[in-house]
């Protein structure tokens, strides 16, 4: 006798994927994790995907709104899974305890409703879905990671801070120094690679750059800003065993999103002779409408001064 679900369910065919998406006393992560065993079958692949061109059913039929919010994924499970999260005090954090925070911490947090729909990219292996969105491990919501929200809003200060200050290496260097302190130290710490080596040539795009600035033809202003860069890193960090190899986590902790819907998206390729869609690719998403609270706690560590935080925080909400 089999008691494993997944070898007791196989999608092999039009029917039993009928079946098996109705199952209400089957999870509906479950149902959709079901139908990944039609992946090796051409002839019923697609139709686990999307139905047949007259009905929706497959996977669509789960996460597909006629409605905003009225899919069984969302119902049936974000809905629920929500509640257990908001008990937990996981949905949104909870305001933290200043009393035994750093002087001038602060916390950011407000609910935000998306204006267009947000992809990304989940790293389960096997998906009737080409991409699915990330979900949250353990409640299986579509969420942003923290470390999402942090590689973007690193990214978009050194776009509007940096950039601004690559002709002034001694400006650029200062602002730099505050980001590490914001956001930690980046890849490529100790080896001159990835984003170390993007900021040491002041967050030049042109490849060509790399290639010529080397050795004795190296760019002055990118040799300064480096030096006043390591002498700044120096004098924050005075221990000499310690900068050189220098990691930290930054100050400013980001908290995940969760988002109260999903959604699926499409892109038809054409052929350029035929000008006619060739295969359709489904993306899930968090659609328009779908509604998260971004969370962000900002805490200064060591000697500080009021005006200091105050300049962190601007640049911060500006990005943000």
């Amino acid at each position: 006798m089999r008691h494993d679900l997944f070898a007791c369910c196989q999608c092999t065919n039009h029917d039993e994927i009928e079946t098996y998406i109705r199952r209400e006393d089957i999870d509906v992560q479950a149902r959709i994790r079901l139908l990944a065993g039609a992946l090796p079958k051409k002839e019923v692949k697609d139709y686990a995907r999307t139905g047949s061109k007259k009905d929706k059913g497959g996977h669509k039929a789960l996460v597909f709104p006629e409605q905003r919010g009225r899919t069984p994924f969302a119902t049936d499970l974000i809905c629920e899974r929500q509640k257990v999260m908001e008990a937990l005090g996981l949905w949104v954090p909870d305001r933290p305890g200043f009393a035994s925070l750093p002087l001038f911490s602060a916390f950011i947090q407000f609910q935000f409703t998306l204006a267009r729909p947000y992809l990304s990219r989940d790293d389960e292996i096997f998906h009737i879905c080409d991409s699915p969105v990330r979900k949250d491990k353990v409640f299986k919501v579509p969420m942003v990671a923290g470390t999402g929200w942090k590689g973007n809003l690193r990214w978009t200060m050194m776009k509007t801070d940096l950039e601004s200050a690559r002709d002034d290496p001694k400006e650029f260097a200062r602002r730099r120094l505050r980001h590490t302190l914001l956001f930690g130290t980046g890849k490529g710490l100790g080896t001159g690679e990835s984003w170390e080596r993007f900021l040491d040539h002041r967050c030049t795009t042109d490849p060509e750059h790399y290639e010529r600035c080397q050795g004795d033809s190296a760019d002055e202003k990118c040799l300064t800003g480096k030096r006043v860069y390591r002498s700044l890193l120096q004098e924050k960090f005075p221990s000499p065993s310690v900068t050189p190899m220098l990691h930290l986590g930054g100050w400013l902790r980001f908290y995940p999103t969760f988002f109260d819907s999903i959604g699926l998206e499409v892109i038809n390729p054409h052929d350029r002779k035929k000008r006619a869609g060739k295969q359709p690719i489904y993306y899930e998403s968090a659609p328009i409408g779908a509604s998260g609270t971004f969370s962000l706690l900002y805490t200064p560590l060591g000697p500080f001064s009021d005006d200091e935080a105050r300049a962190d925080l601007s640049a911060v909400m500006g990005a943000v």
